[in-house]
């Protein structure tokens, strides 16, 4: 209708974009020119959908609705190519290929990925001091609540670097996530642990 350029939208698309009122396309908010662009892309029936981070700038309703969505689409048969650096995105997929430093460091499920990889989860009432001192020791470290997740280093290294810490603390393991795997990986590790 009168577009200079573009692709022709089929009805959800239209239907969409009704909704999102009369601005143009690039006015739009990320995540509502995210969500039109998968929608004329669908709409042609494609073998092979390629998506380049295809829930930025969307809420975690839109997100979730076009995950599931996703998954409807593949198990049709599409095949969908999805590229981001959310892990909790990328573990939605089937397979994955990370890439660290522009090459390949880890290949297959997020299972296959994760698999014998453990980390250390550190429990303390001061647990603000524990991932300050962690943090400061150049350790992996990620805050999950009030825990303390630190991928890749040993229990000496723990206790080197919290010895005296006011109020004690423990250590357990636990499998490693796939951020974490990622997080070793980014910092000289090897994911696929060759």
């Amino acid at each position: 209708r009168g577009a200079r350029a573009g692709a022709r939208l089929g009805e959800r698309a239209l239907a969409y974009a009704h909704d999102l009122g009369r601005s143009p396309v690039g006015a739009l908010p990320l995540g509502a020119r995210r969500m039109l662009a998968y929608l004329c892309a669908i709409e042609h029936d494609p073998e092979l959908l390629i998506l380049d981070e295809p829930t930025s700038g969307m809420d975690p309703l839109s997100r979730a609705r076009l995950w599931r969505e996703l998954r409807e689409v593949a198990d049709r048969g599409v095949g969908i190519l999805v590229s981001t650096h959310y892990m909790a995105e990328a573990a939605q997929c089937d397979r994955l290929e990370m890439l660290t430093a522009g090459h390949v460091s880890a290949s297959g499920s997020v299972a296959d990925i994760t698999a014998g990889r453990r980390s250390l989860v550190v429990h303390a009432p001061q647990w603000q001091r524990a991932f300050a001192l962690l943090r400061d020791a150049d350790l992996p470290v990620a805050l999950d609540r009030r825990m303390l997740r630190v991928p890749g280093a040993s229990r000496d290294e723990i206790a080197r670097v919290l010895d005296g810490l006011a109020g004690g603390y423990s250590v357990t393991e636990a499998a490693s996530t796939l951020e974490e795997t990622m997080m070793l990986a980014e910092r000289g590790g090897d994911a696929d642990g060759k």
